[in-house]
């Protein structure tokens, strides 16, 4: 339902995938304003120079899947966005903690799936 110039966590009303900083751990959290899932680990790792597939399937907010190259992750983990009254949209966001270094991210195609679309 929004976007943060610095900290995704601070977005109310969300469920996304994120990469923190240096590390390669490709982490999992929803929040709906009332149920927080706080990141966690899918145990899948980002490959520097691969590109990934990354779902979120939304149709069930109670449930909400996620996949990774197709594989669904996280499965006993209950992400929810039924209390999310949105709008919800797909967003990118990246972090960068210090350092000089250029970080980069591309996206060749991003969408939502929802019921609500």
């Amino acid at each position: 339902n929004g976007t943060h110039a610095t900290d995704a966590d601070s977005i109310t009303q969300s469920g996304f995938f994120r990469i923190d900083g240096g590390a390669l751990n490709i982490m999992a959290k929803s929040n709906d304003g009332t149920t927080t899932v706080a990141s966690t680990d899918t145990t899948v790792a980002a490959v520097v120079g691969t590109y990934q597939e990354f779902w979120i399937d939304a149709r069930n907010p109670a449930a909400v899947a996620l996949y990774i190259d197709g594989v669904r992750v996280l499965s006993a983990s209950v992400f929810v966005l039924t209390a999310a009254t949105g709008p919800l949209k797909a967003l990118m966001h990246m972090e960068k903690v210090s350092g000089t270094a250029t970080g980069s991210i591309a996206a060749e195609y991003i969408n939502v799936r929802n019921t609500d679309l």
